[in-house]
């Protein structure tokens, strides 16, 4: 037979008992702006049209006469993709603000290729050019502070940018990539 029980209380005393409350979430270290991107078409094993505005690794490519860009398997070096410059030119849109710009061109007529480093108000900061001479691979490379676009010209509609790399501090030592 179950008993129950019955209790009554006079008094009731509340105290103050802290819950446990959850550790605040620290904040999570900044991480700092990338000092580097590159951007490459090396493993591109077909070739293809990519559009008038293409976007890739943090670049973007705008086709200077509203053709479409393409990717192209000829060329040096053989086997990898590179991307065609036209002959009215290509702007690129940097990733962030860079100091120094290092490209490797390879072009095919007597017209050199000129890169042109842009500030943010569009004034050219820096220029390189390749020698007349087709046929070779080029780096061509600007330091400037504040590059936030570059152009590609020339080449005779026979150029071809095999890769592009933007460094923000020229402090560091750099070297293009060696073929």
């Amino acid at each position: 037979k179950a008993r129950g029980a019955t209790a009554f209380f006079d008094d009731v005393a509340m105290l103050p008992y802290p819950c446990p409350l959850k550790e605040p979430e620290r904040p999570q270290p900044s991480q700092p702006e990338p000092d580097r991107a590159c951007i490459d078409w090396a493993k591109e094993k077909r070739e293809q049209e990519v559009g008038t505005v293409y976007k890739k690794d943090g670049f973007t490519f705008q086709a200077m006469d509203n053709k479409p860009l393409r990717i192209m398997l000829w060329g040096l070096p053989k086997g990898q993709g590179k991307l065609d410059l036209q002959r009215s030119g290509v702007r690129v849109l940097l990733p962030f603000v860079a100091n120094h710009v290092v490209s490797s061109v390879v072009f095919y007529t007597r017209t050199p290729v000129t890169i042109s480093a842009l500030d943010s108000s569009g004034n050219i900061i820096g220029q390189a050019t390749t020698p007349a001479k087709g046929g070779e691979i080029y780096n061509l490379e600007v330091k400037a502070t504040g590059i936030t676009e570059i152009l590609f010209k020339g080449g005779g509609n026979e150029a071809l940018l095999i890769d592009l790399c933007v460094y923000r501090e020229m402090d560091k030592k750099v070297e293009p990539k060696k073929r």
